[in-house]
């Protein structure tokens, strides 16, 4: 059975990439997918939608696909912000209360559903009135009886040489859904008068339960009495 891991990247992580760090260790297998934005043209003021910069996802055989079939690729899509990016679309600077929605395909139709979502933003280390007050939320959408195990856990931060820091939360659900929402807002308050919002990252795998060794031989002994109850029944 999978668990939800997490480990550290050592290095420098490369400009407007946020899956360099707090990296879940399924990263890249089978059933799993990876969606990144860090270019924010698409997000001028008069324009509120962006479809994600990098996105990649693997079946269950392992092979690399450019969607999930029957899913939506994904997307941002700005709710109710004052926002706009810089000259080059490098950062997002967002102002005043701000509301951002970020949608992810999945695979569905298995057991488990473990995703992982990251923000990377410019931060000031020496002013913790600087950080920014972030409030997510996760909606799934499909799938047969999905639900979530619980809500969202924060799994850390990491402050890299430039000045940026990254946030990871991550959350598990039963019967994987066919994708969710990624809600994430702020207001002027808690964002200490802006902030330039560098990347958003999100990984995501689906899997089915593979029984313990001890389970499977519980299994079998079951199976081993149960067909002699039935042996016995006949006589």
């Amino acid at each position: 059975m999978k668990k939800l891991t997490y480990w550290l990247t050592i290095g420098i992580c490369a400009a407007g990439t946020a899956h360099a760090t707090l990296t879940p260790d399924w990263a890249g297998d089978d059933g799993s997918a990876y969606a990144e934005w860090n270019s924010w043209a698409g997000f001028s003021i008069g324009s509120s939608s962006s479809g994600a910069d990098y996105f990649e996802a693997y079946d269950q055989s392992g092979s690399l696909l450019s969607g999930i079939p029957g899913q939506d690729d994904p997307d941002a899509e700005a709710l109710s912000v004052a926002y706009y990016s810089d000259s080059d679309g490098a950062g997002l600077e967002l102002l005043d209360n701000w509301d951002l929605s970020f949608w992810m395909p999945n695979f569905s139709g298995y057991s488990i559903q473990e995703s992982v979502i990251q923000l990377t933003y410019w931060d000031d280390p020496d002013d913790a009135d600087w950080r920014a007050g972030f409030d997510l939320g996760v909606s799934l959408y499909g799938g047969s009886g999905s639900s979530l195990t619980g809500g969202l856990v924060y799994l850390g931060e990491e402050l890299d040489v430039e000045g940026r820091i990254t946030e990871a939360w991550g959350f598990t659900a039963n019967n994987s859904a066919d994708g969710f929402f990624v809600d994430i807002a702020a207001d002027s308050e808690s964002l200490g008068g802006g902030i330039f919002l560098d990347a958003v990252a999100i990984d995501t795998i689906s899997y089915d339960v593979v029984p313990e060794p001890a389970s499977v031989v519980s299994m079998m002994i079951g199976g081993v009495i149960l067909a002699g109850l039935r042996k016995r029944a006949r006589r």
